[in-house]
């Protein structure tokens, strides 16, 4: 799937599929969450609403309360196994308190839950249930975010590599509230590098910037060759927390060599 408002590509959580669910986005979560692919997922909260815009928000019956993201998962097995263990774990974040972004750790044997909510957390503290939450056993919902949905080109599309983004500030200004926008900078990794070979990193400046194929109209550009499997820079411009910067890197095409 691509969304055609951000241009992503996606992949999203059948929520249609027969009931219980949980066995079956266990799986879905774990295989996307081993290759790198961030998740969002929509649980539940211990003593709130869990369907917040009616039925017409939660198809097929089922329920939620907000949307969070998942980073990444841990294991004490090989994670070229795809089998879900009860005591694999996820790192999502959340919005205590919604002032900063908190890191939470939990296993998989406790992330699911009845809508009464007297499994798994049936203990959670309600004034501080978004450190604690679970998703509806019998219908959830959930979307993988595999990157940018540009690079039409399939030859042009294999080039592009794996990039990772850290800002410098763990909260920002809540625009919804009027709060004045303060100015951000990026750290940029890179992964997938093959060592000796030529890269160049693109930025691109507004909201959906980037092409839907090729590199044109970026707003700057920095080429480098790897030294190893992975590359970091530390990029000196700054931009607003509330605006959108977009960065893709990708191999410097070889020349193609004249025939015989």
């Amino acid at each position: 799937m691509i969304t055609t408002g951000l241009r992503l590509a996606c992949d999203v959580w059948d929520w249609s599929q027969p009931k219980p669910q949980t066995v079956a986005f266990k799986l879905w979560l774990k295989s996307h969450l081993v290759k790198g692919t961030p998740v969002v997922w929509v649980p539940m909260l211990k003593g709130d609403s869990n369907t917040p815009y009616g039925n017409r928000s939660c198809p097929g019956g089922g329920h939620f309360n907000h949307h969070e993201p998942v980073l990444g998962i841990g294991s004490n097995h090989s994670l070229s196994d795809s089998e879900v263990y009860e005591d694999d774990w996820i790192i999502h974040l959340s919005d205590e308190n919604e002032k900063e972004l908190v890191t939470y750790y939990r296993r998989f044997g406790s992330l699911e839950d009845g809508f009464a909510m007297e499994g798994n957390c049936k203990d959670a503290d309600p004034t501080r249930s978004c450190a604690y939450p679970c998703f509806y056993d019998q219908v959830t919902y959930g979307i993988a975010v595999k990157g940018f949905s540009s690079g039409i080109n399939r030859d042009e599309a294999q080039k592009r590599l794996p990039v990772r983004i850290d800002v410098d500030r763990n909260s920002e200004p809540d625009s919804r509230d009027k709060q004045a926008p303060v100015m951000m900078k990026a750290t940029v990794t890179i992964q997938d590098l093959t060592p000796g070979s030529s890269y160049n990193l693109y930025r691109y400046n507004g909201f959906n910037s980037f092409p839907s194929s090729g590199t044109a109209g970026y707003d700057s550009k920095v080429s480098f060759t790897a030294a190893n499997d992975t590359w970091r820079f530390q990029d000196s411009t700054a931009f607003l927390s509330n605006g959108a910067v977009y960065y893709v890197a990708a191999a410097v095409a070889t020349p193609a060599q004249p025939a015989v």
